[in-house]
Formats: structure tokens, C-alpha cells, sequence
């Protein structure tokens, strides 16, 4: 009987030692370092995914820790080579340090971190790495839908309707965190195509977790609400059970069942509605060959200007004189030791003169060319961005930078598998690695959203004109605005900044114009360079179409030395209400 109580006596002491031990290793030069929890994504194929760690500081001192997550580049995948961070700890309090991890292959991933120049590993801390991802190529109809499902909604995800398709197109990601834990950054739920939740769950959200799945819907995502009274809102029927209002590019959906109670029709309509967030983003990245919007549209430069044939001829004649020609002259002089110098020498002039006509021909310059569509709430004065930047640099151009409210994802081709990624996400998320490679063109695709003042400013309305004021902090090429009214007007000639001009009145009737956002927008030509909205005239009441100058509502990451705009705003007026 001592015997037994001795043993179990002994196991508690040896399971507090190790406790004792593994808390005590945790603190690194006075730094506690913890895995925060985050919201996981199962199945991704776009977007981004969350990784944070909580480091409380135990000392009267500030620290400076720096987060890498090392990866190894497979040679024939798009791979996450480093994603870091570094951040200054106050004294005696605790920081969450959030990375973002786009949808890269994050192969044999290690996690390093740096306390003050101690560096340690996951291993020595008792933290897990984390795991490995791979990448999925091919059609972008050919994989699963990511949901993002609430564990308050009633009945068993795993009967859902699947519309009859036994592959399971659908992937349930229940959360392992309480929803008060929820990330308040609208990039933790881009990897979604939808987000399932009770209007009680929406309740229990924070406001600021509730502003990014805001925005997550205004940049193309889908919020489902299940159970509750249906509001009033929500006027466009779908089917028996399903209703919805546009948001943005996106949609919010209202079902008042069980999800295990929806007819057939419902799931139909869910499953088309899901699947255009995942089929439009999945347009944007990976292999998808030459008939793609972006590969067959979006030419940074009108042709590949590396001039082969002219440097083929050259190595030709190259050849010939540091061969034969070469050992001819020496043999006739009889100095045929000085081959041991003419050789080199006729290189190097060679070489020089390669590097030079190569540089001739393309030029020194940085071309850029970006085409974007912004939608521009000036009541709630928030921005919703898609772009698309293409970057042609005869020279290595360094790193991208871009704010931490932007979803960057790399559009490849065939020729780019095996390209190795870094971001860093210390102030901003800082690109450098494969995503401008010197003398190929390279193209990336970006959503974001923010919080913007610009507006458009009515000034006077009269019989057959009006004047505003151009607030929008870039030039207008042309602008086509609707009043709550009815009428609609339209600019004769381009508008500074700041300036007061005249629109002369336009005949128009109204359009559907937030279906128009959703369907043809956000699903189709937001990815083309063929992007012209502002030849459409019939717009909703309260409302305006522009195309920017310049590109005021989504940088460049770099300053090209030329740069080309298709940039254009829809704005929904301050003054007075879409009717």
C-alpha cells in the first residue's frame, strides 16, 4: 500500500518537474513565448492563413524578439522560404505578434526565435512548428470549398447536402477557439469562401472582429446566417428557405433551418454562391496555362524584349574570334603563349559588350502597370480594393511593400514552379525573394480593405449640370455620377485634385448595379486590363463611376520608372442614398 501511494507520489512530482521545466525553458532572456490560438484553415486554396504567438515580457526592460518560420524550396512548387517578424516588447506587459502566411508550399518548416540575440528553436521551447502545406495546381474547379462553420449551429456538418457530389466538395472547418478569440484582421479569414454562423455568434463577436468579416464579405466572401427571424433586408429571395443582400463583391446570406433542413434547391444555390469566391480567387494564382485572364490580357510589356536572336549572333562571332580567329593571328605572329592573355581579354570585351546591347535593347527602366477597381462607401468611409500589378525590371529590384490590410497573392506560370517567397511582416508585409525576377514578368493579385475620407463633393445642382469637387486625391480622367433623383451626369474633360468642375446631364436609366458588382466584376474582369467600366452610363441613384490617373487606393509596392493605370471607383455618395 506505501508502495502504491510512494508510486503515484513520485509520477505527480516527476509531472510538475516537467511542467516546472517546460514553463521555465518557455522564457527566453526574460520572454515568455506562447502559441496563441488562431482560427485553423482546413483544405485552403487561397488566401492567407494566421500564425501567432503571445510574448510577455517579465523584465523592467523592453525586448526586441524577432519570429522566422524557415522553409525549404522543393524546386518545382511556389515555397514560403522565410516569414518573419520582429517586434519590441514593452516592460512587464504581453504583445501578440501575428504573422500571415499566404498560400504558398511551406515545406520542412522550421520556427526560429531571437530574444535579444538568444536564438532558440520550437524544440528547445516546447512550441510546435507549423505543419506542412502543400500547394494544389490544376483547374480551379476542381476542389473543395472552404467553410468556416460555427459550433453553435445546430446538427451534424457531416450530413450536410453535398448537391449529390460524392467527392465532398464542401469542407467544414469547425474552430477550436471561442469566438471571442477570433481574429480582428480580415486576412485571418480570406482562406474562407464562407463563414457560417447564428445571429446570436454575430452578437457575441467583438466590433472589430465583426468589421473584418465585414470586410472579408466586401472583398468577395459570403456570411451565412442560420436561424433567427429573416430581416427585412434581405430582400432577394433565393429559394424557399434562402434570402440575401449584396455587400460589396460579396454576399450576405440568411437561412432560418437547420442546415441539415435545407431542400435541395438551397444547397444548389449555396453551393453556386461558395463555389464563385473560391473559383474567382483560385483564377488569380497558380498554373492555369495561357488562355487565363491574366496571361492572355494583362501585358506588362508588349512582347519578351530580351533580344535572342541578336545575342545568338553575337556568341556566334564571339566564337569564332576567340577560336580560330584568335589562334590564327597568334600562330601567324608566332606568339602563341599570348593566348594565355587574349583568351580572357576577348571574353571580358565580349561580355561587356553582351551586358551592354542587352541593356540597349530593353533599357534600364522598371515597368509597372496595375489595374484596379475600388469600391468606395463614402457614408461608412471604407475602401474595398481588387487589383492586379505587373512588374517587368531588366535589374533586380529589391523587395515589394505593401500595408498589412493587403492580400498578395503571385500569379505563375509554367516557367515559374521551384520560385522561393519571403515576407515580413515587422511594419507592413515587405515581399522579397522570386516575386520580381529581373527580365520576366511578374504579376501578383491583391484585395484589400480600409478605412478612406475621399469623397465627391457636390457643390451646386442645376437644370442641365453640377459642380463638385474632386476629392478623391487623384486626377480624373472622366466621371459618371448618378443623383438620388434620378439624373444622372457626366465630365467633359479630365479634373484635378481639389478641383471644382462642371458635369453637363447624361440620359440614363438605373441599373443592378450590386449584382453587376458581384457577377461581373468580382467574378470575371476585375483580372483584365480590358477593365472599363466607365463605358457603362446607368448606374443606382446615389452613385458615381471614375477612372483614376494614378492608382490612389492600392500602391505599387515599388517606384517604377514608368507606369501604366487602368484604375477606376465606384463611390456610393455621402449625400444621399443609393435608392
Amino acid at each position: 500500500m506505501v508502495s502504491k501511494y510512494f508510486r503515484f507520489l513520485t509520477l505527480f512530482i516527476f509531472t510538475l518537474s516537467a511542467v516546472s521545466v517546460m514553463a521555465a525553458t518557455r522564457a527566453v532572456n526574460g520572454v515568455m513565448i506562447d502559441q496563441a490560438p488562431v482560427l485553423e484553415v482546413t483544405n485552403q486554396r487561397h488566401g492567407y492563413e494566421e500564425i501567432a504567438y503571445n510574448l510577455t515580457n517579465t523584465t523592467d526592460k523592453p525586448r526586441e524578439v524577432s519570429i522566422e518560420i524557415e522553409g525549404r524550396s522543393s524546386g518545382y512548387a511556389l515555397s514560403l522560404e522565410s516569414l518573419t517578424r520582429q517586434v519590441t516588447v514593452p516592460p512587464n506587459s504581453t504583445l501578440r505578434a501575428n504573422l500571415f502566411k499566404p498560400y504558398l508550399e511551406l515545406r520542412s518548416p522550421r520556427l526560429l526565435i531571437n530574444v535579444q540575440g538568444t536564438v532558440v528553436s520550437a524544440d528547445d521551447i516546447g512550441l510546435r512548428a507549423p505543419p506542412y502545406q502543400g500547394v494544389q495546381y490544376g483547374s480551379p474547379y476542381n476542389g473543395k470549398i472552404c467553410v468556416l462553420l460555427s459550433r453553435s449551429i445546430p446538427g451534424n456538418a457531416i450530413k450536410f447536402y453535398r448537391a449529390g457530389d460524392k467527392s465532398n466538395k464542401i469542407t467544414y472547418n469547425y474552430p477550436s477557439i471561442p469566438l471571442k478569440s477570433w481574429s480582428d484582421n480580415w486576412l485571418a479569414f480570406s482562406g474562407f469562401d464562407s463563414i457560417m454562423l447564428t445571429p446570436l455568434d454575430w452578437e457575441e463577436l467583438s466590433a472589430r472582429t465583426r468589421k473584418a468579416i465585414m470586410d472579408y464579405v466586401a472583398l468577395g466572401g459570403t456570411l451565412t446566417f442560420c436561424g433567427g427571424e429573416r430581416p427585412t433586408s434581405y430582400k432577394m429571395i433565393l429559394s424557399k428557405e434562402l434570402s440575401a443582400q449584396y455587400h460589396g463583391f460579396g454576399m450576405i446570406l440568411y437561412a432560418p433551418e437547420a442546415p441539415e433542413k435545407y431542400s435541395h434547391d438551397t444547397w444548389k444555390k449555396l453551393d453556386s454562391i461558395w463555389g464563385k469566391t473560391y473559383n474567382t480567387m483560385r483564377t488569380g494564382i497558380n498554373s492555369f496555362h495561357e488562355h487565363n485572364p491574366v496571361g492572355n490580357k494583362f501585358e506588362v510589356v508588349k512582347k519578351d524584349k530580351a533580344p535572342a536572336f541578336q545575342l545568338f549572333f553575337l556568341m556566334l562571332i564571339f566564337a569564332v574570334i576567340i577560336g580560330p580567329l584568335n589562334l590564327y593571328i597568334l600562330h601567324r605572329k608566332k606568339k602563341r603563349i599570348w593566348i594565355l592573355w587574349t583568351t580572357p581579354v576577348i571574353a571580358l570585351a565580349f561580355s561587356l559588350l553582351v551586358v551592354g546591347y542587352s541593356f540597349i535593347a530593353e533599357g534600364w527602366s522598371s515597368k509597372v502597370k496595375i489595374a484596379s477597381f475600388t469600391l468606395l462607401n463614402e457614408k461608412t468611409q471604407t475602401a474595398s480594393t481588387l487589383g492586379v500589378i505587373g512588374y517587368y525590371c531588366p535589374l533586380a529590384s529589391g523587395s515589394l511593400t505593401f500595408d498589412d490590410s493587403v492580400e498578395i497573392q503571385p500569379y505563375s506560370s509554367s516557367s515559374s514552379h521551384g520560385n522561393s517567397y519571403s515576407v515580413d511582416w515587422s511594419n507592413g508585409q515587405k515581399l522579397s525573394g522570386d516575386w520580381i525576377k529581373p527580365r520576366i514578368t511578374s504579376v501578383i493579385t491583391l484585395r484589400k480593405s480600409e478605412q478612406r475620407r475621399e469623397r465627391i463633393k457636390i457643390v451646386s445642382v442645376g437644370d442641365n449640370n453640377i459642380r463638385i469637387i474632386n476629392g478623391l486625391g487623384s486626377e480624373l480622367e472622366n466621371i459618371v455620377l448618378r443623383l438620388p433623383n434620378g439624373r444622372s451626369y457626366r465630365s467633359s474633360s479630365a479634373i484635378k485634385p481639389g478641383a471644382t468642375a462642371t458635369l453637363l446631364k447624361l440620359d440614363t436609366k438605373g441599373s443592378p448595379l450590386p449584382r453587376w458588382l458581384r457577377n461581373d466584376v468580382f467574378g470575371k474582369d476585375w483580372l483584365s486590363s480590358k477593365l472599363n467600366p466607365t463605358g457603362r452610363t446607368c448606374f443606382p441613384r446615389g452613385t458615381y463611376m471614375a477612372k483614376l490617373a494614378d492608382p490612389a487606393f492600392l500602391k505599387t509596392g515599388i517606384e517604377p520608372d514608368e507606369l501604366k493605370t487602368y484604375c477606376h471607383v465606384f463611390g456610393i455618395l455621402a449625400e444621399g442614398g443609393v435608392k
